[in-house]
């Protein structure tokens, strides 16, 4: 999942994005809070992207529990799910602490605030069914939906003709 997040230029990406129907997720956490904008053509390999984007530590969360959350804040926000697509003033959580286990179930706890309590809010609503867009409001879900229809609408049939590829490729064999 690291590989293909770093691919797609993520910070984060759930299971449920990649077809792994558990509560699991990665994430970044970087200096994003501390960096100045960076005018450098953008770095292709992953250590470049480690690099440039300051990664402190890549996480594997599993089984998530949000809890002590405190602060508003508000910031842009994009998904993988739907690339290429942004909203300004996304309103999230500022602090949390977050309970999970890690890839040997052992149980962790960190306080976080910031980008990465951000990014840690995002991945945890993928495990939910939620997308950032269900955190507009109902106005600026219906903006951001008239503006990008075209765009939306491609992203559907693609990713439509992509099942239909994929159920071809798995369909059992015919019994005579």
């Amino acid at each position: 999942m690291l590989e293909t997040m770093y691919e797609h230029n993520g910070v984060g990406l759930a299971g449920p994005q990649v077809g792994i129907a558990k509560r699991i997720f990665v994430a970044l956490e970087t200096k994003k809070d501390e960096a100045p904008a960076d005018d450098r053509p953008p770095p292709v390999t992953t250590e470049e992207k480690r690099e440039r984007w300051g990664v402190i530590n890549e996480h594997v969360i599993i089984n998530p529990i949000i809890s002590n959350i405190e602060g508003q804040a508000y910031d842009i926000e994009g998904c993988l799910s739907i690339p290429g697509l942004y909203v300004e003033d996304v309103e999230r959580h500022f602090s949390l602490t977050l309970a999970y286990q890690d890839t040997k179930g052992a149980k962790k706890t960190l306080k976080t605030k910031g980008h990465f309590a951000r990014v840690i809010q995002h991945e945890t609503d993928h495990l939910d069914g939620v997308l950032f867009l269900d955190r507009l409001n109902p106005e600026d879900k219906r903006l951001f939906m008239n503006e990008h229809r075209k765009d939306l609408a491609e992203m559907q049939r693609e990713a439509k003709a992509f099942l239909k590829d994929l159920q071809n490729q798995i369909q059992p064999p015919k019994i005579s």
